[in-house]
């Protein structure tokens, strides 16, 4: 589901992403314990604008 700031800057960016904080923070850590930090950089870094979920990480009840 897109986000305000997403919709507003729509027209002005060409990629968007969600993910989830924890995960790209994890996906960070492992890259740099094995020395291979380029590849989720490079990943992540072809978009724009780049939406960290905190919420999405939480137990729903």
């Amino acid at each position: 589901m897109p986000t305000g700031l997403q919709v507003r800057l729509g027209g002005r960016i060409s990629g968007t992403h969600n993910v989830l904080a924890a995960k790209l923070v994890n996906e960070l850590v492992e890259a740099t314990d094995e020395l291979i930090l380029n590849k989720p950089i490079a990943r992540y870094g072809r978009f724009d604008l780049l939406c960290l979920d905190e919420l999405g990480s939480t137990t729903r009840r």
